[in-house]
């Protein structure tokens, strides 16, 4: 009895320390597994806080680059209009001084020169033209008009002290194309200050006189920043996140709410210093700044950090600021709940299933491990939404120096590729941007099919950078089939296609700018030298495009061709000026492309509506054709086919000799070819009622000499 007793209480014992050993155990596993789960709180706390902070630097510097890139755009598109514009007005006053004959003298050609220049009302108030000749003598001056007749090469820029009249004469004699940009200061307006100008001066030979207009460098930063704003503000859509921009004299230059407190968000103060002092101070002597401050206001209670960073050129600021303790408060909420449950899960567990200690601590390891994969996987997502472009799915250029320091690590030879889309700026003007988006994810897709083991980069707007390491394919191989796969795809019946240039070398990542800055210009080069190629391509996409989107349109365009060559050779005109007339025959009607087939084709008597949608299509044709330097020319016979002989056309109302002759013979050539054509016209008329009408309009809508010459032509049919 006695030894049943002592086994049963050794037994007892035994058991005793068995669930003693377990619950220790298990208690040990618990304090264990809280420890983990603490630190894994701190690591996420911790990187969620880094990672934030990264991407509030990355947005605003983007914005900045932004602003940088904007800038550049704008600077050339001002560039190429100046220039446009200039040569544009001596191109009209020049076909109106050969009105005058041969036997016109140097005065009188100068004089009707200069009145047409005052008479051609198409260009925007902003643009004020001067005319000189090379001694300094005024023959026009837009602000100051009691200097005319006089020498102004005594006027000076009171800024830099140079005299400007006489830089202009310099750039004159100086260049080869007697042609130039000079940039200075001068006044805006009658004894206004003296403000940064850029103008374009042209020489005419002939006339011994150089005209030229500019822009003020006020006028396309004003350009910049509403593109900029308009930009930033359909980025932000959540009444908390976003920019702020605020110029260094305090005003607040853009914040998505219009009602925003400007005084309250000045009034903040950083260390007993106002928040717009303190930044300023920052900010002269370093880039960017970063610093806390408490938002009190708008019923805000607050801390927050801001990352900002100073606009030398506009003598601004641009900064975005975030509440961390928000995303801390957050990320503690849900640790404190999966803790909350850790906790009664661990208590059952102990209670219920002691039995089954090991996998029930599997089971929280892998609870545990597959949070962290959530949260990896999370962050990995988000960072590659920013380092990626949103249309294309490319990689953006955020993600250039990363992919150098991950990818190319090991490389020991580098291939840059660049290559910039054509035909954009077409597909943009004719069919809208959405249209051009479709060409650009085209050829992001072409670029995946070509470079399968490259790294492909939206540069830019329609420029993209490929990098391919070690490759066993040539450059030249790459472009190849590039320009294979290219033409397997067509954009509104306008063929995928690219300028590219390559740079190949040893990799190194401090010189990796350097080979994109030659295969940039590489790319430029054949742009150029693609140039006469590009042109025959874009006329023929252009002509297919306007005869597959209108039934009886080729017909009518070889009609109106045939009849314009007919009075042309009757004029007497070279090869040279037959083949620019043919092709500015074939073109006049480009400006109907992207119109409603139910407008052009209508029978019936056009609505006021659809008269006036009618009456923009030589306006159309002209931003066209001008998109293309070697097609600019035509642009403007589109634009004034419509005008007639005594100004009573459109869309400029110009009359007479100041109508460009090509554009007066598709008048009357194209009044005909309708005239007479059953499928074009309703009513259609014998070739003989047809010349009765054009004689009829002479003088009116026809120019008189030109509609008896085109009789005598179609009389030796």
């Amino acid at each position: 009895m006695e030894r049943r007793k002592n086994i049963k209480s050794r037994w007892k014992l035994i058991n005793n320390l068995f669930i003693g050993l377990v619950i220790a155990l298990v208690g040990v596993l618990i304090i264990r597994e809280f420890q983990i789960f603490k630190s894994n709180i701190d690591y996420f706390n911790e990187d969620l806080y880094n990672f934030a902070l990264h991407e509030l630097q990355h947005e605003v510097d983007n914005r900045v680059d932004e602003i940088d890139s904007l800038k550049q755009d704008i600077e050339v598109e001002f560039y190429q209009s100046l220039e446009k514009l200039v040569k544009d007005v001596d191109f009209f006053a020049v076909n109106s001084v050969q009105s005058l004959g041969p036997l016109a003298t140097l005065e009188e050609k100068r004089a009707k020169y200069i009145d047409t220049i005052y008479q051609y009302d198409v260009y925007e108030d902003k643009y004020i033209f001067f005319a000189m000749d090379l001694d300094g003598v005024s023959y026009l001056s837009g602000l100051a008009k009691n200097l005319e007749g006089t020498n102004i090469s005594f006027l000076q820029d009171e800024v830099t002290g140079s005299y400007f009249v006489l830089d202009m004469i310099d750039i004159i004699n100086n260049s080869e194309d007697k042609q130039g940009y000079i940039t200075y200061y001068w006044m805006k307006e009658v004894g206004g200050e003296h403000i940064k100008k850029t103008s374009f001066i042209y020489y005419n030979e002939e006339l011994e006189l150089f005209i030229g207009t500019g822009l003020y460098e006020i006028d396309y930063i004003e350009q910049v920043q509403e593109e900029l704003f308009n930009r930033i503000g359909s980025y932000y859509t959540d009444d908390g996140d976003y920019v702020y921009i605020i110029s260094y004299d305090g005003d607040v230059i853009y914040h998505p709410d219009e009602n925003f407190d400007t005084e309250a968000l000045l009034a903040i103060t950083i260390g007993g210093e106002s928040f717009h002092q303190t930044i300023l101070d920052d900010l002269s002597t370093n880039e960017t700044t970063i610093r806390e401050y408490y938002f009190d206001f708008e019923n805000a209670d607050q801390m927050k950090t801001g990352y900002i960073r100073r606009i030398d050129d506009w003598d601004m600021y641009i900064g975005k600021s975030i509440v961390f303790s928000d995303l801390e408060i957050e990320q503690q909420m849900y640790f404190d709940s999966l803790f909350i449950d850790f906790l009664i899960f661990n208590l059952l567990f102990f209670l219920f299933v002691l039995g089954f200690v090991v996998v029930i601590k599997t089971l929280i390891n892998r609870n545990f491990i597959d949070i962290e994969m959530l949260f990896k996987r999370q962050n990995e997502e988000v960072k590659d939404a920013f380092y990626q472009d949103v249309l294309t799915g490319l990689y953006n250029r955020s993600y250039f120096d990363v992919a150098l320091d991950i990818i190319y690590r090991d490389t020991k030879e580098i291939s840059v590729f660049m290559l910039d889309a054509n035909g954009l700026k077409l597909i943009n003007d004719v069919y809208g941007h959405s249209i051009g988006d479709e060409l650009l994810m085209a050829l992001a897709q072409t670029l995946k099919s070509v470079f399968i083991d490259g790294t492909i980069f939206r540069w830019g707007g329609d420029e993209f950078i490929v990098l391919v390491s070690d490759s066993q394919i040539g450059p030249n191989e790459y472009i190849k089939m590039f320009n294979e796969k290219s033409l397997e795809v067509k954009i509104k019946e306008i063929e995928l296609s690219a300028s590219i240039g390559f740079a190949v070398d040893k990799y190194k990542k401090e010189e990796i700018y350097d080979l994109i800055n030659l295969a940039e210009a590489m790319m430029y080069k054949n742009k150029t030298l693609e140039s006469l190629t590009v042109k025959r391509k874009v006329i023929d996409d252009l002509l297919q495009t306007l005869y597959k989107s209108f039934e009886f349109e080729e017909e009518h365009s070889k009609s109106v061709m045939e009849y314009a060559i007919k009075l042309g050779e009757q004029l007497n005109q070279n090869k040279d000026q037959l083949d620019r007339l043919r092709l500015a025959a074939l073109l006049h009607d480009v400006g109907k492309i992207g119109m409603s087939a139910e407008i052009v084709n209508k029978e019936t008597k056009l609505s006021k509506d659809e008269m006036e949608k009618m009456r923009n299509h030589p306006e159309k044709g002209l931003r066209i054709l001008s998109a293309y330097p070697e097609l600019s020319e035509f642009g403007n016979y589109s634009l004034t086919h419509h005008e007639n002989y005594d100004g009573s056309g459109y869309p400029r109302g110009i009359k007479g000799e100041n109508i460009p002759l090509f554009s007066r013979i598709i008048s009357i050539a194209e009044a005909y070819a309708v005239m007479i054509s059953p499928k074009t016209y309703k009513d259609s008329v014998t070739k003989a009622e047809a010349i009765v009408e054009l004689i009829k309009n002479k003088g009116t809508q026809f120019d008189p000499e030109l509609v008896d010459v085109f009789i005598k032509a179609l009389k030796t049919e």
